[in-house]
């Protein structure tokens, strides 16, 4: 689900979608439980091309840790995930039973009855669902984004905010004071979570050249550029003069000041901070700088996260259940509604 737009790629469902994607498929191959070894294999939509693909997002999800970063979520993305390789690969006949086989996996492992409208949601609202559901996860990381006026931003992105803000009005509009449909049942719920936040109509300049994920390496580049300037005894603040900063013997008029008079004390003060921040507005705001900085933090999340699942897979083996049938109801992960 990678994009050309390296912004649209760190959006959290994009990671998520991303772990998903990229789930070892021999895990739940190596798994000897009879849940996995004979009851999931066995199922009849083995037969999918894409068995193999749900198989393994479904063995991932079944395993994560509470303290993961998506845990609360996990059933929610996997339920869309799932929906959407579904339909994408013409397998509409097929969706039931793929949904049936997630219902069993869900509730071996939680039990909670929120997630039953999400799971009997029609094929016909799961991708507008979906839309909606992603626009609301990915919502906070959009505003940080591109909420100052004019912000850039490719075409690319500028659509997917646009179409997601549209889908979410239609759906709003559609689902208002209506109890009745799965799909607007589980939309009333996200909107009683998220209306707090004010969903805003956003966008942005759509401008912006698409930048791949390798060019987060920029950001790296600059800083060792800073430390090797750094280690020749250069401070890379003090490269050159900028212009209309106040210096510590500045000139007025015809005759020198001391940064002891007191007479410009106040001046000398007040005017670098103000030149200081003003220069940090414009390179944050209108220079590769600030953009690598943005770039920088969020880098610094994925890989966060890509430590945390490293993490758990060098404390031990591949995660258990204590039971080996699948009839023993026996739940081992706590349940958070969305």
């Amino acid at each position: 689900m990678a994009t050309e737009d390296y912004y649209l790629n760190i959006l959290p469902s994009s990671i998520f979608y991303d772990k998903l994607d990229r789930a070892k498929e021999d895990e739940y191959i190596r798994e000897q439980n009879p849940y996995w070894k004979t009851f999931i294999r066995e199922q009849r939509i083995k037969t999918l091309s894409i068995f193999d693909t749900l198989a393994k997002g479904f063995y991932y999800v079944s395993h994560m840790r509470e303290g993961d970063m998506f845990y609360d979520d996990r059933w929610n993305y996997l339920y869309f995930w799932t929906g959407l390789k579904v339909l994408d690969n013409k397998y509409d006949s097929s969706f039931s039973e793929v949904m049936a086989v997630l219902k069993s996996v869900r509730d071996r492992n939680d039990q909670n009855d929120e997630y039953y409208e999400l799971i009997n949601t029609s094929k016909e609202h799961l991708k507008d669902l979906k839309q909606v559901y992603d626009y609301l996860q990915n919502y906070g990381t959009i505003e940080l984004r591109i909420s100052p006026h004019n912000s850039e931003c490719s075409l690319m992105y500028k659509e997917y905010v646009q179409n997601s803000y549209a889908t979410y009005n239609v759906m709003k509009g559609k689902c208002k004071g209506k109890d009745t449909e799965h799909h607007c049942k589980v939309f009333n719920r996200l909107e009683t979570k998220y209306k707090k936040k004010d969903i805003k109509d956003l966008t942005c300049s759509g401008i912006q050249v698409p930048q791949k994920v390798l060019e987060v390496q920029d950001f790296n580049d600059s800083e060792e550029d800073e430390h090797s300037l750094q280690g020749h005894g250069t401070p890379v603040s003090h490269l050159a003069p900028v212009p209309g900063e106040f210096t510590r013997d500045m000139t007025i008029g015809d005759r020198n000041v001391s940064p002891s008079s007191g007479s410009t004390s106040s001046l000398t003060t007040v005017f670098p901070l103000l030149g200081t921040a003003s220069l940090a507005f414009f390179f944050l705001k209108f220079t590769p700088i600030g953009s690598r900085f943005y770039r920088s933090i969020f880098r610094k999340q994925i890989i966060r996260s890509n430590e945390e699942e490293e993490a758990q897979e060098i404390l031990g083996n591949s995660y258990e259940f204590p039971h080996a049938n699948i009839e023993d109801t026996k739940h081992n992960i706590a349940y958070y509604s969305m």
